[in-house]
């Protein structure tokens, strides 16, 4: 795995910059009772996806911060689509 300074300083930004945008994306289009919900869904599928993708051999910090970066990208696509076009009105019910 690649150590180096500037890539670790990297994958913490991207992390630090989609759990902004998920928790933004939450506040906003959700209720405060599923807030921590939603957040525990997200954050558990997150570590199962980048588990994932290092059992399958990804091996620098920057694949895993573009990997990051779209699954947050898709998870903030499904929670819109459940809650606006599936008539569910709390991210409770889409869990």
């Amino acid at each position: 795995m690649d150590y180096s300074i500037e890539s670790i300083i990297f994958a913490i930004v991207i992390f630090a910059m989609n759990w902004a945008v998920i928790h933004f994306f939450i506040k906003k289009f959700g209720d405060k009772n599923s807030f921590q919900k939603e957040l525990k869904w997200f954050f558990g599928f997150l570590a199962i996806f980048l588990g994932f993708l290092y059992l399958i051999g990804v091996k620098t910090l920057y694949d895993y911060a573009i990997a990051m970066s779209a699954f947050t990208f898709i998870w903030i696509v499904r929670s819109y689509l459940i809650k606006r076009i599936g008539g569910i009105t709390t991210f409770e019910d889409a869990n």
